[in-house]
């Protein structure tokens, strides 16, 4: 007997009219109701359409299986990620968790989002065989809107200055990039919110003191409700805030089945590198964390990564290293010669 997969959401359907599909005839359709998010569609005793779109409450996207005598269906996981932008993006910056890892520090870490959805995918299949393909994928940030005479507050605002306009355009600016990039491979940009940039705002920017409480929430919500509606998916938030696990753990108590947690190991020795504010000892997870320091090689961006065999610092390079020749990052090779 071969298995067959398809989507997730027939399920029900598949258990009530298996029977029935071998005693279909070429050209007899008919219509099975699933479940509040969608229908399959049977043409006949070959083959079985399932169409959902997620976000409109149907299938979001095309399965064909083949029906043979003596076949039965299993059903496929999916992993929906959720990502807090926000904490991603900072945790990516000079001098913290990821970039500590590389040979620059003092340079941002070039995330490339589509090898890590590779490698959550991985992390999610080893726990949950069945989850072998991505689902729904979101990232939640702000991103400031500036408005159009923003370069003219220092001259109309006390305590503005040229350095807090320059420095305000080049962090949006690297945030649209960084959003760019995860939109490029899949991600949906509906939960990034643009506010429009205060006086209040720029003050709080300056004295470091402004928080984005609205991401935390959007993220938790997007996850709950993909969680509730997709009970046997897989579900991955990656994030370093505090607030977010205890309100997932209250919205959806049985989280700890089919969720787990990306992030930055919480045993980072230096404070600034400490991105990780919750204990996660508080909660059960079937499936382990995720810890980003431990594949920073796998998902770096660049032509050909490698791993300093010296320092162990993981660097890329536009060329490769011969196979013969160990990897060697620039302090080492200095030091070298």
């Amino acid at each position: 007997m071969r298995a067959l997969r398809v989507k997730k959401g027939v399920e029900a359907a598949i258990k009530r009219h298996a029977a029935g599909w071998q005693g279909c005839v070429a050209g007899v359709t008919a219509k099975i109701e699933t479940n509040p998010r969608g229908t399959a569609e049977l043409g006949d005793s070959r083959h079985l359409g399932a169409i959902c779109d997620s976000d409109k409450g149907r299938f979001d996207q095309l399965t064909i299986v083949r029906l043979r005598n003596n076949e039965e269906v299993t059903i496929v996981a999916q992993l929906n990620i959720f990502i807090d932008g926000s904490w991603l993006f900072k945790a990516c910056a000079p001098e913290r968790a990821l970039a500590g890892q590389t040979e620059w520090s003092d340079k941002a870490f070039q995330l490339d989002f589509a090898r890590l959805d590779e490698n959550l995918l991985s992390h999610a299949h080893a726990a949950a065989p069945s989850c072998d393909r991505l689902g729904s994928r979101y990232l939640s940030t702000s991103i400031f809107s500036l408005p159009d005479n923003f370069d003219d507050w220092p001259n109309e605002y006390d305590g503005v200055t040229a350095d807090d306009i320059a420095r305000t355009r080049q962090g949006v600016l690297a945030r649209e990039r960084f959003v760019d990039s995860a939109v490029s491979v899949g991600y949906s940009d509906r939960a990034v919110y643009r506010p429009r940039m205060k006086g209040w705002i720029l003050e709080k920017l300056r004295s470091k003191r402004y928080q984005e409480k609205q991401v935390d929430a959007t993220v938790v919500a997007l996850l709950v409700r993909s969680a509730i509606t997709g009970p046997d998916d897989v579900h991955v938030v990656i994030t370093g805030d505090a607030d977010v696990l205890p309100a997932i753990k209250v919205a959806y108590p049985e989280y700890s089945k089919n969720v787990f947690i990306a992030t930055t190991h919480p045993d980072e020795l230096l404070a600034e590198r400490r991105q990780t504010a919750f204990s996660l000892s508080q909660f059960d997870f079937a499936i382990a964390p995720y810890y980003l320091q431990d594949h920073t090689a796998k998902i770096l961006r660049g032509e050909h990564v490698y791993t300093c065999a010296h320092c162990h610092k993981v660097f890329a390079r536009p060329k490769p290293i011969p196979a013969k020749a160990r990897p060697c990052c620039f302090t080492c090779n200095a030091k070298r010669t």
